[in-house]
């Protein structure tokens, strides 16, 4: 039989308490700390306790972006997938998140997305944007008509809760036409710590017409192994070895592998990470199909891009060889 271990944490409800939504988060830090000590045991969230301190930073952000959401003010920002090739044509781009704090200050995804993940909520927030993303499109289908492809990050929380994965086929399945547009994107650690789950989820998405991005990809230490027996349609290069193409030698020959891999099994590559404007043309005489970085297009919200595009502004450059 396999043993039985329990960890447990505890929280004194009182009056300073904030609201039964901290009274949780804080019983879950105590929970985590327990965890990490050793199995079996017990502790209480106190907030003299030192080894809390990291998980009471992570709470206020918890907290935080709960409150956003709720507001709302976790923004949808977007940030353009730019074609290397004249072959390529449409409108693409990744959303990515930001989170308008209570003083006006907007924050990027790194100071509050882990925390969320550490305490169970990065689903919350998956949930959040594809509705924003699906409430755009809505509001503008126009856009949609114009829309190549709308990249949507999901976590690896969500790529193992069916509750996320029922949500995202009711949502596809009234809007059908919205599938063929979107790209969920997977990192290649979350695909691989969940094998199982993952393929349960790219199957359902695609099925519906959507396509599948792996991002990251380089990061892991089985990286080819795994490409070869999952459904993707995209690799997604990891800015790792895109920050010093430049200078040639190992990255430049890794990237190079990289791209004949992904054309061989017949998916698209997408470089990330793009910080010198002067990379794209060695990435398209490599073989890449698209950039992606701050050289070649700044976030910035999802609605602007959406009003300049509608404009007819040169949002989409072609950045050839």
């Amino acid at each position: 039989e396999m043993p039985f271990h329990c960890s447990v944490g505890l929280v004194e409800v009182n009056a300073a308490a904030a609201d039964v939504e901290w009274l949780l988060s804080a019983a879950d830090a105590a929970c985590y700390l327990a965890k990490e000590e050793r199995r079996n045991r017990v502790r209480a969230y106190s907030d003299a306790n030192r080894a809390l301190a990291p998980r009471r930073y992570d709470l206020d952000w918890v907290t935080s972006a709960q409150t956003a959401i709720a507001e709302p003010r976790l923004l949808m920002y977007a940030q353009k997938i730019v074609p290397l090739h004249a072959t390529e044509t449409g409108l693409r781009y990744e959303v990515l998140v930001r989170m308008r704090g209570m003083d006006g200050v907007l924050h990027p995804p790194g100071e509050f997305l882990m925390a969320m993940e550490r305490f169970g909520q990065a689903t919350t927030v998956d949930g959040h944007v594809l509705d924003a993303v699906l409430g755009e499109f809505d509001r503008h289908p126009g856009h949609l008509q114009r829309l190549a492809s709308c990249h949507v990050n999901v976590s690896a929380q969500s790529i193992a809760d069916p509750a996320f994965l029922a949500l995202v086929t009711e949502r596809l399945d009234r809007r059908p036409a919205v599938a063929s547009k979107l790209c969920f994107e997977l990192t290649e650690t979350a695909m691989i710590g969940n094998l199982a789950d993952a393929r349960r989820f790219i199957d359902a998405v695609r099925e519906r017409g959507c396509r599948v991005a792996l991002d990251d990809f380089g990061s892991g230490l089985s990286s080819f192994a795994y490409l070869k027996d999952l459904p993707v349609d995209i690799v997604k290069i990891d800015s790792a070895f895109i920050r010093d193409i430049g200078k040639g030698g190992s990255d430049l020959a890794m990237v190079r592998s990289m791209a004949q891999v992904a054309r061989a099994l017949d998916k698209e590559t997408i470089a990330e990470g793009m910080e010198l404007a002067e990379t794209p043309p060695r990435l398209a005489r490599i073989g890449i199909d698209f950039a992606q970085g701050y050289a070649l297009h700044e976030p910035c919200p999802l609605e602007e891009l959406i009003r300049q595009a509608g404009a007819g502004g040169e949002a989409w450059p072609i950045m050839q060889a």
